[in-house]
């Protein structure tokens, strides 16, 4: 397995612009390759899955807004994943499908899903989400009816603490809010 990511081996054997699939599953990556972002015009698919040292998605890790655009599947199960950065993944603007099974996330945040409006599958089971009043930003946004990505959003949070077995979606927003 490798630690670091060697764009040059993808350029040098000419494969760069036609790579639509590309999966880095299974190494000891310790972060997302900033070197995916060369690969915009053609990556369709990206799986990071059992990389166990990826703990977060930063700002830029998928490039700038927009960036991105053939981008429609990011695959990022059981890695340790515990942050993901407001604006992080929305450099790919058509992403279509998220899979974040079995990481560390807690809070969902609104603004990991600001602009992806074909966003169409969202599966993160297997994290021990809190639903708290930290979760209120999401919750909100599942409750807003103008919000395209909110079908593939609803019924995704399920509360491993405070609401034990129950949808976010379903937990009135006033719960989480008050200060009881």
């Amino acid at each position: 397995t490798s630690q670091a990511f060697d764009q040059n081996t993808w350029m040098n054997a000419g494969l760069t612009p036609k790579l639509a699939v590309l999966s880095l599953a299974r190494n000891q990556l310790t972060y997302v390759p900033k070197t995916i972002v060369n690969l915009a015009n053609s990556l369709e698919e990206l799986y990071l899955d059992k990389n166990a040292g990826i703990k977060q998605f930063s700002n830029g890790d998928f490039g700038e807004k927009g960036v991105m655009r053939s981008l429609t599947t990011i695959s990022c199960n059981s890695c340790y994943l515990n942050e993901i950065q407001d604006f992080s993944i929305n450099a790919a603007s058509n992403l279509q499908q998220v899979f974040l099974e079995s990481n560390d996330l807690i809070t969902p945040k609104a603004g990991w899903f600001v602009d992806l409006n074909q966003l169409r599958v969202v599966s993160w089971d297997q994290n021990p989400w809190l639903c708290d009043c930290h979760s209120s930003g999401f919750r909100y946004l599942l409750g807003s009816g103008a919000n395209p990505t909110r079908r593939a959003l609803q019924n995704t949070v399920l509360c491993y603490t405070n609401f034990n077995g129950q949808y976010l979606d379903t937990v009135p927003l006033s719960n989480l809010t008050s200060t009881n």
